[in-house]
C-alpha cells in the first residue's frame, strides 16, 4: 500500500500491525513530516512499513524514487487521508492520475479518506464552518464533491466504487478501476 500524504505517520503506524501481511510506504511531501513517520516506524519496530519518502503528487512519478515492490501498474492500494480537502486543484489532479499510473490494472484501489460535499451540499454545519475556514485559508482548499472526484477519477480510468460514512462527519471513498467493455 502506498500512502500519499501520511503527515505525521500515526495512520500508517496503527494499519501496520492490524495488516501484517501488507507492505506499507509512506511518503509526504514535507520533509518534517517524512521524519516524523521514520521516527514512528523506529519506535514501533513496524516490519512492514518501508522508510518514507518524500514525494509530491504533482511530481512526475520518475521522481518518486519508488522501491520495486511499487512501480507503475503494482499497487494494489493507493490510500490518501486528509489529503484532498487542504490540497490545490493541480494536487487533487496529480492524485488521480497518479493513481491511474500507479494501480494494478485490475484490482488496484485509491481510497481516500476526509470530508466531501455530496451532491453539492455540506453537511453538518460544523463542515459548512470547516470549508469557509478552509477556503479563507486557501482559496483552492476545501470540501471537495464526490461527483466532481468522479470526473476527475474517470479521466485516469478510475470511479467511486464506494463510499463509507464514517465518525466526525468524514467519508471513506473507494474507487476502483474502470471496467472493461
Amino acid at each position: 500500500m502506498l500512502e500519499i500524504a501520511s503527515g505525521s505517520g500515526q495512520h500508517v503506524c496503527y494499519f501496520a500491525p492490524h495488516f501484517p501481511n501488507v507492505l506499507f510506504q509512506p511518503s509526504d511531501m514535507d520533509d518534517r513530516y517524512v521524519k516524523s513517520i521514520n521516527l514512528y516506524i523506529d519506535h514501533f519496530k513496524l516490519c512492514n512499513v518501508k522508510q518514507a519518502l518524500k514525494i509530491d503528487v504533482r511530481n512526475d512519478i520518475s521522481s518518486w524514487n519508488l522501491p520495486i515492490e511499487f512501480q507503475p501498474e503494482q499497487i494494489d492500494y493507493l490510500l490518501s487521508i486528509n489529503m484532498i480537502h487542504i490540497s490545490s486543484n493541480a494536487a487533487v489532479d496529480a492524485l488521480f492520475k497518479r493513481a491511474g499510473s500507479l494501480l494494478s490494472s485490475k484490482h488496484g484501489l485509491l481510497i481516500t479518506y476526509g470530508p466531501y460535499a455530496t451532491n453539492g451540499e455540506i453537511t453538518p454545519q460544523s463542515n459548512i464552518d470547516f470549508h469557509r475556514s478552509l477556503l479563507s485559508t486557501n482559496p483552492e482548499w476545501g470540501l471537495r464533491d464526490i461527483n466532481l472526484l468522479n470526473e476527475k477519477a474517470a479521466i485516469s480510468g478510475l470511479y467511486v466504487q464506494k463510499v463509507h460514512d464514517m465518525p466526525a462527519n468524514n467519508k471513506m471513498i473507494i474507487f476502483g478501476r474502470q471496467p472493461v467493455s
